[in-house]
């Protein structure tokens, strides 16, 4: 069985389904971010104060994101904390 479209009717099929798995795959990237960022939780008693600060990755009036968190996406993703 060959995987590539034979006609263009099958390469427009392709085109739509992948489109809807990538479309899915940003919904779940961005439940998953927003749930961890309902999750992450800074334990005052056990950290300094000053040393985790908050960013507004979306600027004015977004709510702030803890910065570790940031950090920690970040790496998941492979971007930059303030992307």
């Amino acid at each position: 069985m060959n995987p590539l479209p034979a006609t263009l009717a099958e390469a427009y099929q392709a085109i739509h389904e992948a489109d809807a798995h990538v479309r899915a795959a940003e919904v779940a990237l961005i439940v998953g971010i927003a749930k961890a960022a309902e999750l992450y939780e800074v334990n005052d008693a056990a950290v300094m104060e000053a040393v985790e600060g908050f960013l507004e990755p979306g600027g004015d009036g977004t709510p702030s994101v803890g910065e570790f968190l940031a950090h920690e996406v970040g790496g998941i993703l492979q971007i930059s904390p303030d992307a």
